[in-house]
């Protein structure tokens, strides 16, 4: 079993136009070794991006050599027989067995949305973050990054989220022709 750290490795994926990553990597936030593996995993992806082929999502994953984890998928089938006061918790136990669950270090996340169903009262952020300790997650974020704040969905909306202070990579991508 690795050693859990408490620096964090996670990478936001948003829908726009691959950014340089450079300027935003918290180097505060990762020491020595892990430092290194994890630069190794940002220019990986920053190169890996830059290709013809790696337009948007799909195209980075095929890139990557990755098959994201459908996470709506998996954890709502799981759901369906959990009582509902009980879905908060187990939501993140399974969250943390399909994380130890994935082949290599690089973990890609895909319809993360169930992470902000109001009824769950998860803080989504954070818990990826928690998530992040172990393996590098790549994750597609289904909102904005603007003015430098991370959101998701509309703020008269139920499930809206906005984070001001992001202490983790965020990587723009190009869309590519793809509709989110």
């Amino acid at each position: 079993m690795a050693a859990q750290s408490r620096y964090f490795k996670l990478i936001l994926a948003i829908p726009g136009i691959l950014s340089d990553l450079g300027e935003q990597i918290p180097t505060t936030l990762i020491r020595g070794e892990e430092q290194r593996n994890h630069a190794n995993s940002r220019e990986r992806l920053q190169r890996e991006s830059n290709t013809p082929e790696a337009e948007g999502w799909n195209g980075l994953m095929t890139a990557l050599g990755i098959t994201p984890v459908n996470l709506g998928l998996l954890l709502s089938h799981s759901l369906l027989e959990v009582e509902p006061r009980f879905r908060t918790l187990e939501i993140q136990d399974l969250f943390a067995q399909i994380i130890r669950g994935a082949e290599g270090d690089l973990v890609a996340i895909d319809h993360a949305e169930i992470f902000f169903q109001r009824d769950l009262q998860l803080d989504p952020l954070r818990i990826l973050l928690q998530h992040s300790r172990n393996k590098v997650l790549i994750v597609r974020w289904p909102g904005v990054f603007s003015r430098n704040k991370l959101v998701y969905g509309e703020p008269h909306h139920p499930e809206y989220r906005c984070y001001e202070k992001v202490d983790t990579v965020v990587c723009l991508i190009n869309q590519g022709g793809e509709r989110y």
